[in-house]
């Protein structure tokens, strides 16, 4: 048999396929990959074959084809002719097996490249009735002949192809409860193997979600183990009524289609499990399209896909509508268009007044200008510094700046402002950066200073004025006294006699609001919890606070910081106590993050490299908040104790009639840590480590340290004030003696560095609640939120209740007479032994009910 050389970029596919399946090799796939695998295998791009080697046995189904497209286009031409009868159906070939794939993965491959065709014959031809049966025939001897096929098989990039993606930072992704259901809908479709679906799966892992399996020690076996993980670690950010909040106020972005829009907030409003109606409401009211709104105001629609219909005619059916642009009322919009260009012949008809030439003007002329051009004002007879309009600028320039003013009096803003005993009518600028005061004005308050160098003040029209002088003034607006500095500029400069900037108005803590032509200086201590005082006390109070209004602070950036202390640490050993840290939810992670970095900005903690650590944990407040704690339990073990009497307050506050309480802002944060004991206080993150500045919650000598600091302050004073750790009370006889005492507390206060809460203070009250109890004019009575507890405590069914009523009712035995008598059945109850059974009789219950 006679062999020759072929191409083997010539040959067919099926001879390929044979080829490669004879040497052992893949043989699915396109015929470029057939024949570079091929091409691989014998080194060459030519083969040696035999004649039956390339006999090619696709003829006999092309045949088979060919027949049956003719006899069906000669079908349906008799159909649409309206002929009777049919022509005769020509029998087909069986397929030959050989044109067949012989190997799994070239049936799963022609499976995949095979393209569904359906073939539906009308039903008001009777002549379907003889070619039905005839096509039905067709079919069973083709698939008779046929081997067996394979059904699909998935590949990992298939299945990844389908699956949604989960991001849990992205508003849009699904949550993982629904990331997981819809996976595990379409794997019991397509009877995806687990193994698949577990793979593909933490493929579409994105974000944080991402970062998390990348970070995981263990190797997720089964899609149960994964799903629960998942589930576990990222609970869904959003509740529904979040996701309602954010869809309420979802609009079209600027550049965002309709449809884009649409599928936004669909994808929200799916993920917060809303029916259709309301996602139809919220995209509804977020097209930001007038005209689009208008014309579906009165359409009712049952799902968001009719109104995605809507919306599509309605953009088709517009032309004039700007898809893409994003047009709150729908006004049109202007659009700029440049100026038409000259033609060839309007160019070329110029004429240069230079050389006398077309085509160019002579600004633009190539050639010398014969008269000398002015380059400030681009004019020809003189020369640059016989510009005439440069010197009407300089000369006019102070005075236009100046009549820029006395034009526009009527809109300036003014503002009476205190200065000293006197009243000035200033004017306020919320956009200059300082504040300035006419010479004759200042020389009449006093107190100028010179400083070198001369500070440069910008005007309008870039005109700079050189200043050299200043005061300092103590400004009152509206109650409100602010210090700062004042410029001092000539008195032609400004018409008004001060001019007040932002310098002054944005100090630190403060807060102004402009309304129209109203101006308001809003103070700190408006709304301040006061007792029934007139409001002339009241003034006073407000002049007493504002004069020490740095004694106060509202967050951690702003807090105080003792300067007459510091905290030391002792040990009992030298070696180092280190904890694991606790583990936090990922979720949580950020939170943790989010805290960090706010005490790294306000100087509480540094990095560290310390060898001791101790471990973070999150602690729910009662408002839902989270708090972060320190567990240093290890450290306080070996930590040598400071203790501290605890002073007792209730003898100290009878017959005064009103009380001022004081609340530290994070007391303990305003105690500074030697250098030297900063490395004990060192805590590990899953960002880091580091280490306190101040001293930090939970230390075991915290309390007694901070208490010591405060004896300090109260010492000091002539005045008896009241102090327990962070709470301030100081009593007095009348409102008098009361501010005046006030105003030597926040004297020696502000000496110290130390700063208050001012929404935990309570100023000149008639009762105050302080520990638990209620502090009036007659006396210590009971607080009603311990009474409250007691009354609606259940009757004890162990021992355990009843030392828990016994240690609740004993904090007020100083208001019941004979209490240790009433409860002696219940102390008897807890001398018995635990062994013993419990039992409550009526005099327990008589005891119980008489001490509640």
């Amino acid at each position: 048999m006679s062999r020759q050389k072929f191409a083997i970029a010539d040959l067919t596919c099926p001879v390929l396929r044979k080829l490669l399946r004879d040497r052992e090799l893949r043989s699915a796939g396109r015929k470029p990959d057939l024949v570079k695998r091929l091409i691989d295998s014998e080194g060459s791009d030519e083969i040696e074959l035999s004649d039956n080697e390339i006999e090619d046995n696709d003829d006999d189904l092309r045949q088979t084809v060919s027949a049956l497209v003719e006899k069906v286009a000669s079908i349906m031409a008799a159909i649409k002719n309206g002929q009777g009868g049919v022509p005769p159906v020509l029998p087909v070939p069986p397929v030959p097996s050989a044109v067949l794939p012989q190997d799994d993965d070239a049936i799963a491959e022609v499976h995949h490249q095979r393209t569904p065709f359906n073939i539906t014959a009308p039903t008001h031809s009777t002549a379907f009735g003889d070619i039905e049966p005839t096509l039905r025939r067709r079919n069973e001897t083709m698939t008779s002949t046929r081997q067996p096929t394979a059904e699909y098989v998935f590949q990992p990039r298939d299945v990844i192809g389908i699956l949604p993606t989960f991001d849990p930072l992205d508003d849009v992704s699904p949550s993982a409860e629904q990331f997981i259901d819809r996976i595990e809908k379409l794997a019991q479709v397509y009877h995806w193997e687990e193994y698949l679906v577990l793979f593909a799966a933490q493929a579409k892992l994105k974000g944080p979600a991402k970062r998390w399996i990348d970070g995981l020690q263990t190797t997720f076996a089964t899609w149960e183990e994964f799903s629960k993980a998942l589930i576990a670690d990222f609970p869904s950010r959003f509740t529904t009524e979040d996701m309602r909040q954010r869809l309420d106020s979802s609009r079209r972005a600027h550049n965002e289609t309709t449809e884009e829009y649409f599928f936004r907030v669909c994808a929200m409003g799916r993920r917060a499990k809303l029916d259709d109606e309301t996602i139809v409401y919220y995209i509804r009211r977020g097209l930001c399209m007038k005209p689009l709104q208008t014309a579906i105001a009165t359409m009712h629609f049952n799902t968001p896909s009719e109104m995605l219909v809507a919306i599509r005619r309605f953009v088709a059916n517009d032309p004039g509508t700007n898809d893409s642009s994003n047009s709150v009322r729908g006004e049109r919009t202007n659009i700029l268009r440049s100026p038409p260009l000259l033609n060839a012949a309007n160019q070329n008809a110029r004429l240069c007044y230079n050389c006398f030439e077309r085509g160019h003007l002579s600004l633009n002329c190539p050639k010398p200008q014969r008269r000398p051009r002015c380059v400030k004002c681009n004019r020809t007879g003189h020369a640059q510094n016989d510009c005439p309009t440069a010197a009407r600028t300089d000369a006019n320039r102070r005075e236009t700046i100046n009549r820029i003013a006395q034009h526009t009096d009527n809109k300036l803003l003014t503002k009476t402002v205190e200065i000293g005993d006197d009243e000035f009518e200033c004017i306020v600028d919320s956009s200059s950066s300082c504040s300035l005061i006419r010479q004759s004005e200042a020389q009449r308050i006093g107190q100028i200073k010179q400083f070198e160098p001369a500070q440069q003040l910008k005007g309008f029209g870039g005109a700079i004025y050189l200043c050299n002088k200043k005061i300092i003034a103590t400004n009152r607006i509206d109650d409100v006294i602010l210090e700062g500095v004042l410029y001092i500029v000539d008195d032609e400069q400004m018409d008004k006699r001060i001019l007040i900037g932002t310098d002054i108005l944005l100090q630190e803590g403060r807060c102004c609001t402009i309304r129209g032509r109203e101006f308001k200086m809003k103070s700190e201590f408006e709304n301040i919890r006061t007792g029934p005082i007139s409001s002339i006390d009241k003034k006073q109070l407000f002049e007493v606070l504002e004069k020490w209004h740095k004694c106060f602070s509202t967050n951690l950036s702003t807090i105080g910081r003792s300067n007459s202390t510091e905290m030391e640490i002792r040990v009992t050993t030298s070696k180092p106590v280190s904890r694991q840290p606790y583990k936090v939810l990922f979720p949580k992670r950020l939170k943790v993050e989010e805290m960090i970095d706010e005490l790294l900005k306000a100087g509480i903690i540094r990095p560290s490299e310390s060898e001791y650590s101790s471990p973070v944990i999150l602690v729910a407040k009662s408002d839902g908040t989270d708090r972060l704690c320190i567990d240093y339990r290890a450290l306080n073990a070996i930590t040598v104790k400071e203790p501290f009497p605890v002073p007792s307050v209730e003898e100290q506050l009878a017959g005064n009639s009103f009380f001022t309480t004081l609340d530290f802002i994070s007391g303990y944060y305003q105690i500074p840590i030697a250098e030297s004991s900063k490395k004990y206080t060192a805590f590990a993150t899953h960002i880091g480590q580091y280490e306190f500045n101040v001293a930090p919650f939970g230390l075991t000598n915290a309390p007694f340290k901070f208490q010591r600091e405060i004896r300090k302050i109260t010492s000091r004073m002539k005045r008896r004030v009241v102090s327990y750790v962070d709470e301030i009370i100081i009593p007095s006889k009348n409102i008098k003696e009361g501010l005046e005492a006030l105003d030597e507390f926040l004297g020696i206060l502000a000496e110290i560095g130390m700063t208050l809460n001012i929404k935990k203070c309570t100023f000149l009250a008639t009762e105050v609640s302080f520990l638990g109890h209620r502090i009036t004019k007659e006396g210590l009575l009971p607080g009603e939120v311990k009474t409250d507890a007691i009354q609606k405590f259940a009757t004890p069914s162990n021992r355990t209740e009843v030392r828990r009523f016994l240690g609740l009712t004993s904090f007020f035995r100083r208001f019941v007479q004979g209490y240790a008598q009433i409860a002696l059945p219940l102390t008897r109850l807890l001398k018995t032994k635990d062994a013993e059974p419990f039992t409550w009789t009526f005099l327990e219950q008589e005891a119980f009910d008489t001490l509640r």
